[in-house]
């Protein structure tokens, strides 16, 4: 959801900028939080495409 830009983010999840704003906030803190110390950052790029792949899969498209 990076590459996007928080108002898009929410319209394909029919939710409002500042949920998605704030979700993506939390998601990324807690990232920086729990996994950034302990992971190698190829590693942190690999987590990052899954999860993406996953909401890809979730919403029923292709995310890019």
């Amino acid at each position: 959801m990076q590459g996007f830009a928080d108002d898009e983010n929410a319209q394909r999840l029919s939710r409002s900028r500042p949920w998605v704003a704030d979700r993506k906030k939390a998601v990324l803190d807690r990232i920086d939080r729990e996994l950034r110390p302990n992971v190698e950052e190829t590693l942190l790029d690999e987590a990052a495409w899954l999860v993406h792949q996953e909401a890809s899969a979730a919403l029923g498209e292709t995310l890019q």
